[in-house]
């Protein structure tokens, strides 16, 4: 999308909830292309197994943080190689 839009590097970085993974991975992959980051009540993926029970139980949630991100990594990949 930054490539279409044609805005170059380096880049200010802004992650709401689970957009701070996002940036997080971004800023991993092409550190040279980061100016930034900016994390706004980022969802923490690096609970203990008791938080993240805690935390999944108080959302009334099927499943918890520590499972989202692997989840989500794995439905985008899946997605990516069917397009």
């Amino acid at each position: 999308m930054l490539q279409q839009l044609h805005l170059k590097a380096p880049y200010l970085l802004v992650g709401h909830s689970l957009g701070g993974p996002f940036i997080r991975l971004f800023a991993s992959r092409y550190p040279q292309e980061v100016a930034g980051m900016v994390f706004i009540d980022p969802t923490d993926f690096m609970l203990t197994p008791e938080q993240n029970e805690t935390a999944r139980q108080k959302a009334e949630s099927a499943i918890g943080y520590r499972e989202i991100w692997p989840k989500m990594l794995t439905e985008m990949s899946a997605r990516r190689q069917h397009a």
